[in-house]
């Protein structure tokens, strides 16, 4: 008998652990792949923007007055503008293309004639946009993506592979990875007159890619020369190589083909290509995401370690059977059965003989305080199998005890096959807690004894589909023991509404951005243009004055409305460094000064600290303490002085503040100050404009530097922002070459 119920045992174990190994990696596929198609969507979007933008530089009105003014001996027959007079306009758009599109390093506008010599050239070198003089502009005539652009019909794009860029027909020395995006321009009669070349840092283009989506995987982008970056879900990106490099010696795994699951070097990867483009006219990318396959297998481990227990259990178990079976316990039993056969069918009280103290009497005393334990909880009973949300009860270790109809309808279950089983198995993942601000994962519940709270989890049906639920952990009182109750509720369609709006807002912000840059661009040149004729209109002036102030609001509004989303994604990334607080925020004042101008007030300064040393990130700290200066300079009356201040607490920690003489905030509003979307309803609030989204994006900025942000406020009088940061052990600071270089580079970036 034993022998016969170990085999089974090791049969059944064995069948499950293929099952569960096939499962996983079956899983393991669909979830690595659809990382990789997400990466891939982020990078064919980046090349479907460069293709839109070079569509909207060539129907920008500079590119058709250069080619009139050059069939017209340099002068335009529509308006009689000079070649020159075009070519600084061009110089303008492209330079606020450059201003938004980071990875971009070089605009340029280039003529069949003088052998493909440059006619507009804008380049950003060391963080910074320089127009390129009409002395220094190249010929291009012998570069294979010139030849390739003369081969081109009208409204094609052309996008190069990627080689190293080149200056004056030599490679530049940092040996930049550049791919270029060429549309060729013609001319009314339909004949080529040149085209528009967009430079791009390829590199700069999928650490944004790999920004954007964020994988938790070991992930690989290379192209089909091998060239590759590879990021690390715990170090980010690791590697970067090219072919054109000394040094490039790509992993043998980007030489395996096809795009099935394959395993090397302890991973197992998910393979998958696309095009940036038509074929012909983009570039062919690989992407490979990968995971442990340990990891990737750990649920397959789990059944197999699982089997063996009940082997093992089985074996027990049978041979206490057969000792029972031989033994003279059949009649009392019997007599317990027919007892209790009687109580389940017409609740007869059970008349049992529990005076002995052998097994007999001990299982017919439990069986009384059984039956006395059911009555008294029959109405709860009741309760738990008709109640609609899905319940289960736990014991304090984590294991299934029972699960109401409702919560077996969920995950696919009969009720009572998960009995005895983890909890785990239908959270797989734990939970997740959003508290003060900041998103935590439990693995456990009971060991973080969170009663009373209320999660989010992704579990896991039957099937393995997941299943979106938000929980709830209660304590249940039994007489003899300590039990836990978890609700469970089905918040799928919730989910699918938020990440529909996300997608929503996400969409309409980026599509926002590229029509928004033109605007600008535009209305710039259109001023810059007609500056002389509006001395006299003044009328016409302050309309394309207002149509510029709506652009840059409504790109603050966008900007403010991206950092939101991914701050509410977990996506902002912070770039911390020790520098010096005082240095710091004298440099964000004095580069801010117009700021204070454009509203009538002044800013002072009032630095007692010492200069002690901040961990932080510069560029979301000018933008916190810009945004509280801005604040305080519009609603200060006019003449004004507006003081930033610092001083060092006993605390060892240091305190910024802005102080205005403003109207105050209302006592009513002063809970709602730091929300999204929160503005004082006043007459002061609508005549200075604004968003509400500046204090909560300061507020999210600070607290990610261990600060915080609170505020003095008296109503008719003024208020006083502070800004409180720990101060940085000085171990941390850098020395003083470093900090001199560090502010000349920020001075630069701020001002």
């Amino acid at each position: 008998m034993v022998t016969i119920t170990v085999s089974v045992a090791m049969v059944v174990g064995f069948a499950n652990f293929i099952q569960a190994r096939s499962m996983s990696r079956t899983a393991a596929e669909a979830e690595l792949y659809a990382e990789a198609r997400a990466i891939s969507a982020h990078v064919k979007s980046a090349f479907q923007i460069a293709n839109d933008n070079a569509l909207i530089l060539r129907n920008t009105p500079p590119i058709d007055g250069i080619i009139r003014a050059q069939a017209n001996g340099g002068v335009d027959p529509y308006d009689g503008s000079l070649i020159q007079a075009w070519r600084e306009r061009l110089e303008a758009i492209f330079t606020s293309h450059l201003q938004v599109q980071s990875e971009y390093t070089q605009l340029r506008f280039i003529g069949l004639a003088d052998q493909g010599r440059e006619i507009v050239r804008v380049n950003r070198m060391n963080g910074e946009i320089r127009v390129v003089p009409p002395s220094d502009l190249q010929r291009k005539g012998d570069e294979f993506y010139f030849r390739a652009g003369l081969e081109m019909e009208p409204a094609s794009i052309y996008t190069s592979p990627i080689t190293v860029n080149r200056e004056q027909g030599a490679p530049t020395p940092d040996l930049m990875p550049t791919v270029r995006t060429v549309l060729p321009v013609f001319a009314t009669d339909d004949h080529l007159f040149g085209m528009l070349v967009i430079n791009a840092d390829i590199r700069i283009v999928l650490e944004n890619a790999l920004a954007a989506a964020t994988p938790t995987y070991d992930v690989y982008i290379s192209d089909s020369h091998n060239n590759y970056i590879h990021y690390s879900p715990t170090d980010g990106i690791t590697h970067s190589e090219f072919s054109f490099e000394e040094r490039f010696d790509p992993p043998e795994l980007l030489s395996q083909d096809g795009d099935d699951l394959f395993d090397t070097e302890g991973f197992t990867y998910a393979s998958y290509r696309f095009h940036t483009g038509r074929i012909g006219e983009g570039l062919e990318f690989r992407v490979l995401v990968g995971e442990p396959t340990h990891e990737l297998m750990s649920g397959a481990y789990a059944i197999r370690q699982q089997s063996i227990l009940l082997a093992v259990s089985l074996v027990v178990l049978t041979a206490i059977g057969s000792l029972l079976f031989v033994t003279s316990l059949t009649r009392p039993l019997g007599q317990l059965t027919q007892a209790v056969r009687s109580y389940g069918q017409n609740r007869t009280p059970m008349d049992l003989d529990v005076s002995d103290n052998d097994e007999i009497g001990e299982l017919g005393r439990a069986f009384c305080d059984m039956i006395e334990a059911l009555e008294e909880n029959e109405l709860t009973a009741n309760t738990f199998e008709n109640i609609i949300d899905g319940l289960i009860l736990i014991t304090p270790d984590g294991a299934i005890q029972a699960m109401n109809p409702a919560a077996s309808f969920m995950f696919g279950y009969a009720e009572n096959e998960l009995v005895g089983q983890d909890v785990s198995v239908l959270l797989p993942d734990g939970a997740r807690l959003e508290r003060d601000g900041a998103v935590k994962h439990i693995p456990c519940l009971i060991d973080h004894h969170l009663v009373g709270e209320t999660f989010e989890a992704v579990a896991k049906q039957k099937n393995s589909t997941p299943l979106h639920v938000e929980l709830t952990l209660s304590e249940v009182q039994r007489p003899d023991t300590l039990m836990f109750s978890l609700l469970m509720r089905d918040i799928s369609a919730r989910k699918q509404m938020e990440v529909m709006k996300d997608e929503f807002v996400s969409t309409v912000n980026h599509e926002l951005r590229t029509p928004l840059t033109s605007m600008l661009g535009s209305l710039s040149l259109l001023k810059k243009q007609l500056e002389t004729k509006l001395n006299d209109d003044d009328k016409a002036s302050m309309l394309l004055s207002m149509a510029q102030r709506s652009c840059d609001r409504l790109t603050l509004l966008v900007n403010d409305i991206l950092d939101l989303e991914k701050i509410a994604a977990g996506k902002l990334e912070y770039r911390m460094q020790v520098v010096p607080c005082d240095d710091l925020v004298q440099d964000v004042v004095e580069s801010h000064r117009m700021l204070g101008e454009e509203h009538g007030v002044t800013f002072k300064l009032d630095l007692q600290a010492e200069d002690p040393p901040v961990r932080l990130d510069v560029s979301r700290f000018n933008q916190a303490l810009v945004n509280l200066m801005s604040n305080a300079a519009k609603y200060s009356p006019n003449g004004e002085v507006v003081t930033v201040s610092t001083r060092t607490l006993s605390d060892e920690s240091i305190r910024i503040s802005v102080s205005d003489n403003g109207p105050g905030i209302p006592e009513d509003f002063q809970a709602r100050l730091f929300d999204r979307f929160s503005q004082a309803d006043s007459s002061t609030t609508r005549r200075v404009g604004g968003n509400g989204l500046g204090l909560n994006i300061t507020k999210t900025l600070i607290e990610a530097f261990d600060g915080e942000v609170s505020f003095d406020t008296t109503v008719g009088v003024g208020t006083v922002f502070h800004i409180t940061l720990p101060i940085a052990s000085p171990a941390l600071a850098p020395v003083s070459d470093e900090m001199d270089e560090h502010f000349a580079k920020l001075y630069q970036g701020i001002g």
